[in-house]
């Protein structure tokens, strides 16, 4: 949910695309289901607790989804929409 896997997935179906967005510590919006970490990453606590630098240093491991690209499983706003620019 709310990783750049998904979204390139639904884009294949033709499906709409929805997003959780949260804000972190630096005021940057990032497309988390949650506003906590515990279940979605091996962080703990507020998302609006992390720095993005620190945010992007957790395991976000997805189970049964294998990437050589872990950044693939977190992003902020602008790269799930950057993602998007030009797919229709």
């Amino acid at each position: 949910e709310n990783t750049l896997i998904s979204y390139s997935i639904a884009r294949g179906l033709c499906a709409g695309i929805q997003t959780d967005v949260h804000l972190n510590s630096d005021g940057v919006p990032i497309c988390i289901h949650d506003a906590t970490l515990e279940r979605t990453a091996n962080g703990r606590g507020l998302v609006r607790s992390y720095p993005l630098k620190e945010l992007k240093h957790l395991d976000y491991g997805v189970e049964g989804i294998c990437t050589d690209h872990p950044a693939d499983l977190f992003n902020t706003l602008v790269e799930a929409a950057s993602s998007s620019a030009g797919s229709t």
